[in-house]
């Protein structure tokens, strides 16, 4: 049973599964099956994949400060009305 490591298309969720036979991955944030595998960096460590793994955590951190100010506007402009 292999490990592999999978990004998600719909939320860019990353995340590492351990896929039996006929299992179908599903995304475990959303719960998406839209699945991309990626190569596994958990082995290697360069420069390149450090700067690879400090990129993915930006975009990541990003998102979620994106969503949280989306989020606190949201509950802004609903307690004004």
């Amino acid at each position: 049973m292999p490990m592999y490591e999978y990004e998600c298309r719909a939320c860019s969720h990353r995340f590492e599964l351990l896929v039996r036979d006929a299992t179908v991955p599903r995304c475990p944030t959303c719960q998406g099956s839209e699945l991309a595998r990626v190569p596994s960096l958990c082995a290697v460590s360069s420069e390149q994949t450090q700067a690879s793994n400090r990129q993915a955590s930006e975009k990541h951190m990003a998102k979620a400060r994106r969503d949280y100010a989306h989020a606190e506007h949201e509950r802004h402009h609903s307690h004004e009305h």
